[in-house]
């Protein structure tokens, strides 16, 4: 996920997307990687795991986003832009 409110989906995350993001104006520290799973839920279908967001000197030391306020902001660009989800019963 980019500083300016976007995403990308349908791809998988490679470093030289990583570097074409940052060339079009997205910071190192506000890429975050995911999974979006339109099938379930609006509480399950975000994963928050990615081999790009492994960052032991930022405080997110494996795979998964630690950071609750991150994953504030990457469950509302993902709600804005993608979807939520399947809609509950």
């Amino acid at each position: 996920m980019s500083n300016a409110g976007s995403s990308r989906s349908g791809a998988s995350f490679t470093p030289t997307r990583r570097a074409s993001l940052i060339e079009q104006g997205s910071r190192q520290d506000s890429l975050w990687g995911g999974n979006y799973h339109p099938e379930l839920d609006e509480e399950e279908c975000i994963e928050y795991e990615s081999l790009i967001n492994i960052r032991p000197a930022s405080g997110n030391p494996g795979l998964e986003v630690q950071n609750p306020a991150i994953r504030a902001t990457i469950r509302a660009v993902v709600f804005s832009l993608i979807g939520s989800g399947r809609p509950h019963p």
